[in-house]
């Protein structure tokens, strides 16, 4: 936030629910002239009634909530689709729910949205006094979620977010320790590859036919999802970065001449972290580690003795 205030203007950002990104938040717009909007990412909130609905159907007889499960998390989506925004619009929208799943459609208690927007449908309707319907008013009335609800965001998401980590973890594997110049180029790579490829278009059949590959979902107990299915990833952005290797190469035509051009740069990275550490001499390390530790037969133990 601190280096993007500078340069853009921010309207809205969309999270996670952690608390600390609240409160970060909440205290630094306080006195803002105009205030940044934090909106909420509906994934994350459908996970979370996803859980209370699974833990629900697990505790007892639940064939209702089952058939629901699926519908209930698309009308969370819609909540937020919908409303632009309005916290009190996504309330009332996703408080219908619970008339909803009895087969009443009208809501003349509501201020903003007074009727389903649906057709004919032909449901298994639940019966209030069924304890499927009162385990499902209690997830849809507690009050942090209801809270929470009102701040989806409408149209930004956190999954482009997790995408591009992922493509950071390829071309930097965390099971491997890079200095900070290596770290640098590989993040600012993968961003390139990323940008590049995040609008790629959905692959289709010969006939002009979508593509879809469908897989078992762990998070949803192997229930089949269908993901649609991209082209091959391209690499245009390879090519400058090549033509500009060259012009480096034209330009400092021996390593003397490259090392002094590049030592301004060296001399501006940041210093190894456990350089703020005072270093203890190794003779005295090595000492503590015998105190500690039996050495027998090359094997280190604890020295129970």
């Amino acid at each position: 936030m601190t280096f993007l205030k500078p340069k853009i203007a921010i309207a809205s950002i969309t999270t996670d629910r952690h608390p600390q990104v609240q409160k970060y938040l909440r205290v630094s717009q306080q006195n803002a002239d105009s205030p940044i909007r934090h909106f909420y990412d509906v994934w994350h909130i459908a996970k979370s009634i996803r859980k209370k609905i699974e833990k629900a159907m697990q505790a007892g007889p639940s064939e209702s909530l089952a058939t629901w499960k699926g519908s209930i998390i698309i009308h969370l989506y819609w909540c937020a689709m919908t409303s632009d925004g309005n916290g009190d619009l996504i309330e009332e929208k996703w408080m219908s729910l619970l008339s909803h799943v009895r087969n009443v459609h009208t809501h003349p208690e509501n201020k903003l949205f007074k009727e389903c927007e649906h057709g004919a449908l032909d449901r298994k309707w639940m019966d209030p006094a069924c304890p499927s319907y009162k385990v499902l008013r209690k997830i849809v009335t507690d009050t942090c979620l209801v809270r929470d609800v009102r701040k989806m965001s409408p149209g930004g998401q956190t999954s482009s977010v997790e995408s591009y980590h992922n493509i950071v973890t390829h071309f930097a594997p965390k099971r491997l320790h890079y200095f900070y110049a290596s770290m640098d180029a590989r993040v600012k790579l993968s961003a390139l590859h990323f940008n590049e490829n995040s609008r790629k278009s959905q692959a289709t059949t010969i006939d002009g036919i979508p593509k879809f590959a469908v897989s078992l979902s762990k998070a949803r107990q192997g229930e089949p999802v269908a993901k649609p299915v991209t082209g091959p990833p391209t690499y245009a952005y390879i090519t400058p970065l090549l033509e500009e290797v060259l012009r480096q190469r034209n330009a400092l035509p021996t390593l003397q001449c490259a090392l002094t051009a590049v030592k301004p740069h060296h001399d501006a990275l940041p210093r190894p972290v456990a350089s703020k550490y005072k270093r203890a001499p190794t003779s005295e390390v090595i000492e503590q580690r015998l105190s500690r530790y039996n050495l027998v037969e090359g094997r280190s133990g604890l020295d129970l003795r």
